[in-house]
């Protein structure tokens, strides 16, 4: 590892941490030890560092903002987007890196008196996280808004149009061995409709009109889901035709607990860490959701949330 980390530092415009604790960065307050924290500062020190990485065949992980996140292991090689938070406005787009916070690309909308994303403004994630999850709230999803995605590899990057990927639930069908290092959304005067797929864009509008939805979107926030607990947000996607809450409380497990672990007696999709889960405890959780969910309703719960698990135990 020291010898990795000594050739990497030879890459300009990347920044390399050692031995770094992920259980602060994760929104679940859990995690493991990253031996090789990797930060590229620019698009180009991001594509020089997948060169490096993948040519020398060493794996690594993809760290976003950590809130869709449990780490259950101690990886080895981790690459940060975070850096990457460039907004700007060009034409009839707004131009966000992937390492811009959700929150502060629509407070950047405020501000430029564009408005649209307000919905989402509770989301805990990065820019890339919510478009490589397709994360949605309030009736929209954030593939709705965009035209272009831009999409790095070790051969360098490219703006790739929306119309050519396909966003699900949950799901974006990016290329394999890409990532997503920024997005465009579309900037117009009116929503259209074309077929069956909605395409939304960002339209004028008053600051106070933005921050009223916000206002109504984070209380009804509040009422429905455990603010003040650390979480991942959603464990499970939602089965078609119902709630993956609906089955986890029929079951009733709702509250159920292994230590400090808990599903949460406000949103029975949340699982919340009240004060000293460990990263198995959560997984042990999840696997017994799973299991009785499956057996009292022969209906199969996958996880939304993305977990990092070698089979060491935290």
């Amino acid at each position: 590892m020291q010898q990795l980390a000594k050739d990497l530092s030879k890459i300009d415009g990347l920044l390399i941490k050692r031995e770094v604790d992920l259980s602060p960065l994760t929104t679940m307050k859990t995690g493991g030890v990253a031996n090789i924290f990797l930060l590229p500062c620019s698009i180009s020190s991001l594509e020089k560092t997948l060169s490096f990485l993948r040519k020398n065949g060493i794996s690594f992980k993809i760290f976003g903002n950590g809130s869709n996140l449990i780490v259950a292991e101690d990886p080895k090689v981790v690459l940060s987007l975070s850096l990457l938070k460039n907004l700007t406005i060009k034409g009839q787009s707004l131009i966000a890196q992937s390492g811009c916070l959700i929150w502060e690309t629509i407070k950047f909308c405020i501000e430029n008196g564009l408005g649209g994303l307000e919905p989402l403004f509770g989301i805990p994630g990065s820019i890339g996280g919510a478009v490589f999850m397709n994360a949605g709230a309030g009736g929209i999803s954030i593939g709705n808004f965009l035209s272009h995605i831009l999409l790095t590899s070790e051969h360098g990057s490219y703006w790739k149009e929306v119309d050519d990927l396909t966003f699900s639930y949950r799901k974006t069908n990016i290329p394999k061995n890409c990532l997503i290092s920024a997005v465009k959304f579309r900037i117009d005067k009116t929503q259209i409709r074309q077929k069956t797929k909605k395409i939304y864009s960002l339209l004028k509008t008053r600051p106070e009109q933005s921050r009223k939805i916000i206002q109504f979107a984070m209380k009804h926030r509040a009422k429905s889901q455990p603010i003040g607990f650390p979480s991942s947000g959603c464990i499970f996607k939602n089965p078609k035709g119902t709630t993956a809450w609906q089955l986890i409380t029929l079951c009733g497990l709702k509250g159920y607990a292994i230590n400090d672990a808990q599903i949460s007696k406000k949103h029975a999709n949340f699982i919340i860490n009240r004060g000293k889960a460990k990263a198995s405890d959560i997984l042990k959780l999840i696997e017994l959701t799973k299991e009785r969910v499956f057996k009292e309703t022969n209906t199969l719960l996958r996880e939304e949330v993305v977990i990092w698990n070698d089979g060491n135990k935290i």
